[in-house]
């Protein structure tokens, strides 16, 4: 059998088997590119941190709402805000 990768070129089994071998061993084809360091980026602009002092139990209770929708604190209030923002 045989696949095409996104890039157009064809791997069989044979050679996805021969590249295996050869990870297992260590061995990486090709160059490392440029190495970024951190976090992706979120936005193409510059970011600002902004804070607010909230009970703790609406901090938990926040923590709450955000795990149940798969999301960090953050992305939460980024999403909060930018709703927020388009509504006005």
């Amino acid at each position: 059998m045989s696949y095409v990768t996104r890039d157009g070129a064809t791997l069989t089994d044979e050679a996805i088997e021969e590249l295996a071998e050869r990870f297992e061993r260590g061995e990486l084809p090709g160059h490392p590119g440029r190495i970024l360091v951190g976090r992706p980026r979120i936005s193409p602009e510059r970011l600002r941190l902004i804070g607010a002092k909230v009970p703790e139990s609406l901090v938990s209770a926040f923590d709450g709402k955000a795990a149940a929708h798969n999301q960090t604190r953050s992305q939460r209030l980024r999403m909060l805000i930018e709703h927020d923002v388009a509504e006005a």
